[in-house]
């Protein structure tokens, strides 16, 4: 049995660059090999570009791994998902009231194998009702496809399992997060 090549992480990230999402081109003006992570692991940010401004914050910033079949380690992305871009000219570009959320999520879903994950922090340094929102609706015991980001996960087609981070590899990890699987 031939056994899968291992993916470059930077290659694969960089099949976000230039991808139109709404009225947005994506770019990734930030991809550096963290130490201390596995040799397949990327941070990057993921910004929008309208009418040639670049935004000001990131869409996605976190941890992407395009994973290493000869360990049975799947791709993954651990994530701060921010829905709402900031640009210079105090325009704002809300991606889930412009209901282009779920694309940016099947943009993601495409760089994860099956049986491998996205991660979503429930955390923002910006003041983000509908992360909030899922937080407490999971806190009282609400379905995770019930809520927010749940619903992202699962149209994405990382919903076929989810687990609850409220205290990650003993806080060490990142903040509360939800994580949704890829069907195998």
């Amino acid at each position: 049995m031939l056994e899968k090549a291992d993916r470059d992480p930077d290659a694969e990230l960089r099949r976000l660059e230039g991808k139109k999402l709404g009225k947005l081109t994506l770019t990734i003006p930030t991809i550096l090999r963290p130490k201390g992570r596995e040799k397949e692991c990327r941070y990057f940010q993921l910004k929008g570009i309208k009418d040639g401004k670049i935004s000001r914050n990131s869409m996605i910033d976190g941890f992407y791994s395009a994973g290493r079949p000869s360990i049975n380690l799947s791709s993954y992305f651990d994530i701060d998902y921010c829905y709402l871009l900031f640009f210079d000219d105090s325009d704002v570009v809300d991606l889930a009231a412009e209901r282009i959320d779920q694309d940016l999520f099947k943009l993601l879903s495409n760089l994860v194998d099956k049986g491998g994950k996205i991660i979503v922090s429930l955390t923002s340094p910006y003041k983000l009702p509908l992360l909030e929102e899922t937080f407490r609706q999971l806190d009282i015991g609400m379905h995770p496809q019930e809520t927010y980001l749940g619903r992202l996960l699962k149209a994405c087609g990382c919903g076929s399992a989810f687990k609850l981070w409220l205290i990650r590899e003993g806080g060490a990890e990142g903040s509360v997060a939800l994580q949704g699987e890829k069907a195998l």
